[in-house]
């Protein structure tokens, strides 16, 4: 006798092979998943919605944690996975390396960082892929602080496959002691970025400088998307949730890209969460409308 999940694949199965569409109405499931990249056994939370449709492809989101939390913290904090639910894609939130766990977002992070989490990242996709019906056209990354700076370098090197980025407290690069500075490099593609970054920020400042690493300013990010992805200079600038944010938006990008700053006027290093100003629901929202308009390299 079949129960549960089982029972459910077996009947969406029957359906699909007779070309119906099916719906499933499961509770939604996360479950541990685990990787062999480099010879290292990597860790990803992986959240399957409540609702799906076996006869159509499901957009993917990456959401990386910050320095010394984990996927399954972001998964909470963030509300990414109630957003998962309510809007239908798949949510991956895999674990960084080290003590504390942080990504290796740079060359002047890899030291403390060395594992190539460019790859084990690349590789959380293909998985995705290879299990389920992922749309190639809807793979996004979003991350916090670190994992934000993250983003910033998965859609540089993967940005044939990956759509759009979302960048909450992360800089594009770091100032070296030797007065130059490094920054994740040029996509070889166009890849639609939205930054949120609040201007009280003492982790990772808002004009650049910190305690850590004295990172780049938010500018330097928002430059070197605009400038990539051929954006006009002059941005459309609106006020939020009665002043509490303010948005940026620069727009004719090629293939369609965007660039979009969104400052928090006191916002921290936090997620931010205020009223009438989600950070999860702006991103998603930014995320659908703006897919690959092409089939992405393979």
């Amino acid at each position: 006798m079949l129960f549960g999940d089982e029972r459910l694949r077996r009947v969406a199965f029957l359906l699909a092979a007779f070309g119906l569409a099916f719906a499933a109405t499961a509770a939604p499931v996360v479950r541990d998943e685990r990787i062999e990249v480099d010879s290292l056994t990597r860790r990803y939370l992986l959240h399957i919605p409540d609702v799906a449709d076996a006869t159509k492809p499901i957009p993917l989101v990456i959401l990386l944690h910050g320095r010394g939390g984990s996927g399954r913290a972001i998964h909470g904090y963030s509300d990414f996975g109630a957003k998962a639910d309510k809007e239908g894609f798949l949510l991956a939130c895999p674990e960084a390396t080290g003590t504390p766990p942080a990504w290796n977002s740079g060359a002047y992070a890899s030291r403390a960082y060395p594992a190539d989490d460019v790859a084990f990242l690349r590789a959380v996709i293909d998985k995705t892929e290879k299990e389920h019906r992922v749309d190639p056209r809807r793979i996004s990354v979003a991350g916090h602080s670190s994992g934000g700076m993250m983003s910033h370098r998965l859609g540089s090197e993967l940005a044939e496959r990956v759509a759009a980025i979302g960048v909450v407290a992360g800089a594009i690069g770091a100032q070296l002691t030797d007065g130059t500075s490094d920054r994740v490099p040029d996509p070889a593609k166009p890849v639609s970025s939205i930054l949120f970054h609040g201007k009280t920020d003492r982790i990772v400042p808002y004009d650049g400088g910190g305690q850590l690493l004295r990172f780049l300013p938010v500018s330097d990010g928002i430059a070197f998307w605009i400038r990539n992805n051929g954006c006009g200079s002059d941005a459309r600038k609106e006020t939020l949730a009665n002043g509490a944010a303010t948005r940026e938006t620069y727009t004719g990008g090629k293939d369609g890209t965007e660039v979009v700053l969104i400052t928090a006027t006191r916002g921290g290093h936090e997620w931010p969460k205020a009223a009438g100003f989600q950070a999860t629901d702006l991103m998603w929202e930014f995320f659908a409308g703006h897919p690959k308009t092409a089939d992405p390299a393979r």
